[in-house]
């Protein structure tokens, strides 16, 4: 998208900005997610929190083994970079 910020000496001056779709996207209880990169594993959310400041954190438990947990923000899991989402399977 383009944006006219300003004018400078006659001259307009346009911003260029791309519009982050993964805000939109939601982060819900269940979903299951891929770790990119070496020793990644799935992980499913098990509960979402916010902290004092409003940002949300998710707990995930590893799919393979139920007793680890970690808590990330969920805007890591947004992160195509770090994490990608995992279709559930079909009964």
């Amino acid at each position: 998208m383009v944006r006219r910020i300003r004018k400078v000496g006659g001259f307009d001056v346009f911003g260029f900005w791309r519009l982050d779709m993964r805000r939109k996207r939601e982060v819900v209880e269940g979903q299951m997610f891929r770790k990119l990169g070496p020793g990644g594993g799935i992980w499913q959310v098990i509960a979402i929190r916010k902290d004092g400041l409003g940002t949300q954190h998710a707990q995930l438990q590893r799919s393979d083994d139920h007793k680890t947990l970690k808590t990330l923000a969920v805007s890591a899991l947004l992160d195509p970079t770090q994490f990608e989402t995992v279709a559930e399977p079909q009964d």
